[in-house]
């Protein structure tokens, strides 16, 4: 219990120290957060009342990250809540003021939101949204190099997240848990394309069939593109999309998601989705837009496009069959009729519902995929939550900086009494945004913190313990309650700015 209580009055000491006005001067007079970080060293080593370390806490960096928000420091406040993001409990010690060695705590969801509205009463608009960008990346390094990677969803419904594809990797063979299906995932930069609109507007036969559908989604534009892979093998993939949008620009890096080129199964057995071909691409995902296209079937060189090249020769055969029959008995096309529909029927069966069968994978042998891809897509949803999150948090800064700005203009009038009743009704908005925007940071700082959770255990590459999923389910459903809590915050906040503006 020692320890604890010598820890206590160390961070006692520390905050008399930081108290004192001459020093809270010296500080926020710094060039930048490693000169603050001298000065306080330099301070706490000259009043030390024992011999124990001092450890800065969050509040101590609260308590200097206030002062300089007060003193108008504002670049001086974004460097320190820069060192408190990028600090680490496990990081290299920075040595300072002579014997003392100390580092900038931790920045938690409380220094967020204090130096976020601190921001906006000062008016620093771009540096309030800045500062939220912080809070991604808490405890980790400021660097680009060596991200979590980017998720492939699978082409196939339900359309689940399929896998994580890293900047250094080109190609790899994964499992679909859902739909129980192989993909091969063939990532790359994009050298060349070329593209080709399908003139189906001046065919009227192919007009008709892309209206009712009659063979599937019709081919807006046909491209070809060449994808080169890390390693600096290259392959070119030819396809078709509903839309003449190209997909991909030269120089994108992206992954297509292709049916395996060879047979991974037992006995050469393929488990490549129902209906597709060896390496045949069926979707794209863009790196660098975040946009997935769906990939189609490009017609063959040469045929008329969407024009399938057995339509003619099949059509003459069945004419021909039932024309013949007719000089015989006109009955005999009504059977000719009926035995190829038979037919059809049971060769749609066969593709429909025999074959997918066999070509999926034992679910016993998913077990792995299964947890990781049931993590990636709560991952997912979480990234699409962060990003409505941020997009409320900038509409919040936004409303406060200009309310701020409208509260000072209103004070700079004088002492008339004149805009005495609208003044105190800002300054009621401003304190309810405040409490909003504080919320949102703190959920937004669950939510990334849990991501992070996910992120951990999908790049372990290995079997996730229950344990650590239970965990993460629990941390889900925490957010999920506080985001409700939220919610009824927001709508009180817009009530009462409906009931003021009345």
């Amino acid at each position: 219990m020692q320890p604890a209580a010598d820890g206590s009055q160390s961070s006692d000491h520390i905050s008399r120290v930081l108290s004192n006005v001459d020093t809270l001067r010296e500080v926020t007079s710094a060039k930048d957060a490693d000169d603050a970080l001298e000065v306080v060293a330099g301070k706490l080593d000259t009043m030390r009342e024992d011999d124990h370390q001092p450890v800065l806490e969050e509040r101590h960096g609260r308590q200097i990250l206030d002062a300089c928000l007060e003193r108008g420091s504002f670049n001086l406040a974004l460097s320190i809540y820069e060192a408190m993001c990028t600090s680490s409990s496990t990081g290299p010690e920075m040595a300072t003021g002579g014997s003392l060695f100390l580092r900038w705590p931790r920045a938690g969801e409380e220094s967020t939101a204090a130096l976020v509205v601190g921001l906006c009463r000062l008016l620093r608009v771009a540096d309030a949204m800045e500062a939220l960008n912080g809070v991604q990346r808490q405890g980790m390094p400021k660097s680009d190099e060596v991200p979590f990677g980017h998720v492939v969803t699978c082409p196939v419904p339900p359309y689940a997240p399929l896998g994580v594809v890293q900047p250094q990797e080109g190609v790899k063979t994964v499992a679909c848990a859902s739909s129980r299906y192989e993909f091969e995932l063939f990532s790359g930069t994009v050298v060349e394309v070329s593209s080709e609109v399908m003139p189906a507007a001046g065919n009227l036969l192919l007009m008709a069939m892309n209206t009712v559908r009659v063979f599937g989604k019709p081919v807006g534009a046909v491209h070809e593109v060449v994808v080169r892979t890390p390693a600096g093998s290259a392959r070119t993939f030819r396809f078709g999309t509903e839309l003449t949008d190209v997909p991909a620009q030269k120089g994108n890096r992206v992954t297509v998601v292709c049916a395996p080129s060879r047979p991974s199964g037992l006995a050469g057995l393929d488990h490549n989705p129902a209906g597709t071909r060896p390496g045949e691409p069926m979707a794209m995902s863009n790196h660098s837009t975040g946009v997935t296209t769906e990939l189609l079937r490009a017609p063959p060189r040469g045929q008329t496009p969407g024009l399938p090249g057995w339509l003619l020769p099949t059509a003459i055969v069945l004419v021909g069959t039932d024309a013949a029959s007719s000089l015989i008995d006109p009955k005999f096309p009504l059977l000719g009729a009926a035995g190829v529909a038979a037919l059809l029927a049971a060769g749609v069966a066969g593709n429909q519902v025999l074959l997918p069968k066999l070509k999926q994978l034992p679910e016993g042998s998913l077990q792995l995929e299964t947890v990781q891809q049931k993590l990636l897509g709560q991952h997912q949803e979480l990234q699409a939550k962060i990003g409505s999150l941020l997009q409320g948090c900038e509409e919040d800064i936004r409303t406060l900086a200009r309310l701020w700005q409208l509260r000072t203009k209103m004070a700079s009038v004088g002492t008339s009494g004149k805009y005495d009743t609208r003044l105190e009704r800002t300054e009621q908005a401003c304190s309810n945004l405040e409490a909003r925007l504080s919320s949102r940071v703190k959920l937004l700082d669950g939510f990334c913190r849990v991501a992070k959770m996910i992120e951990i255990e999908v790049e372990m590459d290995a079997e996730v313990p229950s344990a650590e999923v239970q965990g993460i389910v629990q941390q889900i459903e925490q957010l999920e309650d506080l985001e409700r809590i939220q919610r009824e915050m927001a709508y009180q906040v817009e009530a009462q700015e409906e009931v003021g503006n009345q």
